[in-house]
Parts: C-alpha cells; sequence; structure tokens
C-alpha cells in the first residue's frame, strides 16, 4: 500500500526533523523534498546574484 505524507508548516518548526524520525522509526522509503530550494535553484539560474530570501521580501 502506497502512502504519501506531505508535510508544510512555516521555517524551523520541526519538518524535517519528523522525515528523520519516519525513516529512522517505519518501514518504506522517506522522501524529504524542498519545493524552496527549487525556487532557490530557479531564481539563481535567472540571474539572481543576491541572497535568494531577500528577494520576496523586495516585491
Amino acid at each position: 500500500m502506497l502512502r504519501v505524507v506531505v508535510v508544510n508548516g512555516v521555517a524551523a518548526h520541526g519538518k524535517d526533523s519528523f522525515v528523520k524520525f519516519a525513516s529512522r522509526h517505519f518501514d518504506g522509503v522517506a522522501i524529504n523534498h524542498s519545493t524552496v530550494a527549487t525556487v532557490k535553484e530557479a531564481a539563481k539560474f535567472f540571474g539572481a546574484d543576491q541572497d535568494v530570501n531577500k528577494i520576496g521580501t523586495a516585491l
């Protein structure tokens, strides 16, 4: 049986810790994917030479 768990939340509230816990205590595969990292890579690709965390606050 396939089970998918999506965890969403603000920074520094235990999302990564939850994935680490799940991967240690449950059988199966745990994949930790951050869509934020994908957006940051895209911003760099398109020429963002500043800290990409500041881009959203500048808009």
